[in-house]
């Protein structure tokens, strides 16, 4: 259990918004955490940790549909 959230938190923290197209790649760390929120073995840390993450995942992907507008600033 312990080497299956390693590497879903390692894969994680290796997002990157300007990749994310790499809908594939999501889908397993989708499936990855999916299998730890469903494991009834799962410690309540785990599951607490899966469950950000899966947030995190699911927000960015909503993020990317969302429109966006170009504007000038002017920084200090």
């Amino acid at each position: 259990m312990n080497r299956i959230i390693a590497t879903v938190l390692i894969a994680l923290t290796c997002y990157c918004p300007a990749h994310a197209h790499k809908k594939a790649h999501h889908r397993g760390m989708l499936d990855a955490l999916l299998t730890i929120l469903r494991d009834r073995n799962t410690t309540y840390d785990d599951f607490r940790i899966a469950s950000n993450k899966l947030a995190y995942l699911l927000a960015a992907q909503a993020a990317e549909k969302l429109e966006t507008v170009s504007v000038a600033l002017e920084t200090p």
